[in-house]
């Protein structure tokens, strides 16, 4: 068998063999026999959509495009704390998957979660601090520093 007839039947059965695995791994998280390891991905996506979002109404990061947006005060801070209260949650789901992948028990997650400690709580604006963050935005629109 030549060098090249013998590489392409290599790259045959690897495939062969790989889809061979995969498919039967799914098969095995369909009828439950297997904890799901392929829908995790929409999770952190999740997560790094809405830091993102956190970063772009954050006058002090590199992403700041505008102060947050709604039709009253109010309704925009209750924004900006569903956005935060929804990537806490999202966290959460991303820590258990990772505990899980890892194999740490609950006995080592509790010692790991006390040593380390709750995450700190994002900040969410009050009416008072909007008006502030969009005051000083129409300021620095005006000086140039902003383009809107």
């Amino acid at each position: 068998m030549s060098a090249p007839e013998a590489y392409r039947r290599l790259v045959k059965e690897v495939s062969f063999t790989w889809t061979n695995r995969l498919v039967a791994l799914r098969m095995m998280e369909v009828r439950g026999l297997i904890r799901k390891s392929l829908e995790g991905q929409a999770d952190s996506e999740n997560a790094i959509t809405l830091a993102k979002v956190d970063s772009a109404e954050d006058e002090t990061t590199f992403d700041f495009t505008a102060p947050p947006f709604g039709s009253t005060l109010s309704g925009m801070a209750e924004l900006v704390k569903q956005r935060h209260d929804h990537l806490r949650k999202v966290e959460r789901e991303i820590d258990d998957e990772v505990y899980w992948l890892y194999g740490i028990t609950d006995e080592d997650r509790a010692a790991i979660e006390a040593e380390v400690g709750e995450p700190p709580a994002l900040p969410t604006p009050t009416p008072e601090d909007l008006v502030n963050h969009w005051m000083g935005y129409a300021i620095e629109i005006i000086m140039g520093r902003f383009i809107p």
